[in-house]
């Protein structure tokens, strides 16, 4: 409920979470990050094995997609899916694995514990 309302207050550029485009990415805010400044990405997929899962919906997403830049003094551009549907949003988010493959942008996958 309270993923949804963010949402739905979302508008325009900052409604979108990741559009994939044949220059680049296009990322929340409107930010474009054309494919050969991407130096890498971290896929991030986030796991709970707590016995009460009070917090946890299995029916979500649970990934994020951290993306270094080549350009000096920037920040990784984090593209967050944890609270979407996973219904929804994995296709969203194997498009993204694939296209970075086929641009050869190298790929570190990473599992996170959480305890929610």
């Amino acid at each position: 409920m309270r993923t949804a309302m963010l949402a739905m207050r979302r508008k325009g550029v900052d409604a979108i979470d990741a559009k994939i485009r044949a220059s680049g990415l296009i990322l929340r805010g409107g930010r474009k990050v054309a494919w050969d400044e991407i130096g890498s990405v971290t896929a991030i997929s986030f796991h709970n094995d707590a016995k009460v899962q009070l917090l946890w919906d299995r029916a979500e997403l649970h990934r994020r997609l951290d993306v270094q830049l080549k350009l000096p003094g920037i920040q990784a551009l984090r593209v967050d899916l944890v609270r979407y549907p996973a219904v929804d949003y994995l296709g969203l988010y194997e498009s993204l694995l694939d296209e970075f493959e086929r641009q050869r942008i190298p790929v570190a996958h990473r599992k996170k514990w959480m305890q929610a």
